[in-house]
């Protein structure tokens, strides 16, 4: 659940002008499937072409992972803006990020336990902001658009699930791929009925959820850090193969802290230019990548 996802602005830009019923139907069938395959099948004992599609894991991590930072100097320029031109908070997050890739998938899932019931909990509370112009059932779904979100947030996550996933049951990967992706489904539901009604000054700027609550402070200053959070967990969950990728050890190292300077330049591209321009990309290519990895240990089982 990151900046893209909490601000409205990604599932704007996916799902706008679409039946918002059929969609989430479909994200969570979608998200389901995928989530419970990544989570059984291990990629790297039982993938070929696993191994050659880290090029693709790595660039679109990166390009999330900068999205991230681009986000969290974005928010916080609207409590601080004399950090519009000093990537002070972005650069404080990156450093977060790396203490916390030093725990490994354990530091990661202690981390998004503790935030992602809180970042739930906020967003059930908050999106249910009345509207007269809420459009639910449009009878239009593009398939496309749907097949990239999916691919746009699992694709990304493969080799964090996949390394959660190792020695579970069965039962266990079945269960946390119906409760999340129902919960995912059901968030996605409720933040777009929530921006779909409004005015297009909402939709059209870069962080929808927010510009409607900027009515109210207590809210408004309450999700800049529901936010924030939000961004952490995204920002955790692309930055772990990223720092796995370099070996421990000095020059291990310093192959982390070029990784970390670079991706706070690149963050200064804008968070929108990445949201609207590149994610759909990533998506559709992420999609088609865990496609091709369903179909080979398919034949394989069919094979053997």
């Amino acid at each position: 659940m990151g900046a893209g996802f909490l601000s409205g602005k990604e599932i704007y830009e996916f799902l706008c002008g679409q039946d918002i019923l059929l969609n989430s139907v479909f994200i969570f069938i979608l998200f389901c499937l995928i989530t419970f395959f990544l989570l059984k099948f291990d990629l790297e004992k039982n993938s070929f072409v696993y191994k050659y599609s880290k090029i693709f894991l790595f660039l679109g991590n990166f390009i999330i992972m900068c999205g991230m930072l681009s986000a969290v100097d974005s928010l916080f320029l609207l409590l601080f803006p004399w950090s519009e031109n000093l990537p002070v908070f972005s650069l404080i997050t990156v450093i977060i990020s790396n203490a916390v890739m030093f725990g490994g998938t354990r530091g990661l899932k202690n981390v998004n336990a503790f935030l992602v019931p809180i970042i739930i909990v906020v967003i059930l509370f908050m999106v249910f902001l009345p509207s007269d112009k809420v459009i639910v059932s449009t009878n239009t779904i593009r398939p496309f658009k749907v097949a990239s979100y999916s691919g746009l947030n699992l694709f990304l996550a493969v080799p964090v699930l996949v390394s959660i996933g190792k020695g579970e049951k069965t039962s266990v990967c079945l269960a946390a791929s119906l409760i999340s992706s129902l919960l995912l489904s059901l968030l996605i539901f409720c933040l777009f009925i929530c921006i779909s009604g409004c005015e297009r000054s909402v939709t059209e700027s870069d962080m929808p959820v927010l510009t409607l609550l900027s009515h109210n402070k207590v809210f408004y200053v309450i999700y800049i850090f529901v936010l924030y959070f939000g961004i952490l967990t995204t920002l955790l969950s692309a930055h772990y193969p990223l720092f796995n990728y370099f070996s421990d050890g000095l020059w291990g190292n310093v192959g982390r802290v070029i990784l970390t300077l670079s991706a706070v330049i690149v963050s200064k591209i804008g968070f929108y230019n990445i949201v609207a321009k590149v994610y759909p990309i990533i998506g559709g290519i992420g999609f088609v990548m865990i496609l091709i990895f369903a179909c080979e240990i398919f034949f394989r089982k069919v094979r053997r």
